[in-house]
């Protein structure tokens, strides 16, 4: 919300949009209706439906406005906690170890110990904890990639290529936050197979982050609660 003028504004962090202030606006009816969903937190996840206006506003020049006119909402439930907390007194340990590992489409019964199981539990740590970082090493066919790319919404997979300061941490251009202010963990897959454009800018960014949670990009000071997973592949030399 605009507190100088009572409008609703929008923005697509993912595509970069809007480029400058009351660019992108959310429709009166849509804000009636709608409000409880779009402000239940910092980012909602949907389908929107976007119309161009131009529009001559007060006291300025007229000018091409979007207008986000319809919003359906991916999840328009609520996770009940409580349930799953009762419904845990209903089996002993080892039998929720194994109904978490069917949760995430593994198959208990393909592990030798318990030991292995909790082990590809610990995967899981990055989706519930902030700022919790892990490196894994492990041959191909072993569900890195699934795991991090399929589970959750709420975490982003990168997939070798090239990755920026600005992606990660904080666009100036864009005046847009990265992945790691808007995501509970950044997974770079292959690792060593990503570079980075501009290493010096990216090394001394991550100090600062997996030390404290903090970032500065310029004049811009930044915080974020996603951890950071390596996952790399390990090569059988013979």
């Amino acid at each position: 919300m605009d507190v100088k003028t009572g409008e609703g504004l929008f923005s697509l962090p993912d595509l970069g949009f809007p480029g400058r202030k009351y660019e992108a606006m959310i429709a009166d009816h849509v804000l009636r209706e709608k409000k409880d969903v779009l402000f239940a937190s910092s980012e909602t996840w949907g389908i929107v439906e976007l119309e161009w206006r131009m529009e001559r506003i007060l006291g300025r020049q007229e000018e091409g406005r979007v207008f986000l006119i319809d919003f359906k909402p991916f999840r328009p439930y609520r996770v009940d906690l409580e349930f799953y907390q009762e419904a845990r007194k209903e089996f002993n340990l080892e039998e929720w170890i194994d109904i978490l590992l069917m949760a995430v489409d593994y198959n208990p019964a393909g592990f030798l110990s318990n030991e292995e199981k909790l082990t590809m539990l610990s995967r899981l740590l990055p989706f519930v904890e902030k700022r919790v970082n892990i490196i894994e090493l492990a041959p191909k066919g072993t569900g890195k990639s699934y795991l991090f790319s399929q589970i959750s919404k709420y975490g982003w997979l990168v997939s070798g290529g090239s990755i920026s300061r600005a992606r990660l941490f904080y666009d100036l251009s864009r005046r847009s936050t990265g992945l790691v202010s808007r995501y509970d963990y950044v997974a770079l897959d292959e690792i060593q197979s990503i570079s980075f454009p501009d290493e010096e800018e990216v090394r001394g960014a991550l100090k600062g982050y997996l030390e404290s949670g903090e970032y500065r990009v310029g004049d811009y000071r930044g915080v974020g609660e996603a951890g950071f997973v390596l996952l790399g592949i390990l090569v059988k030399i013979t």
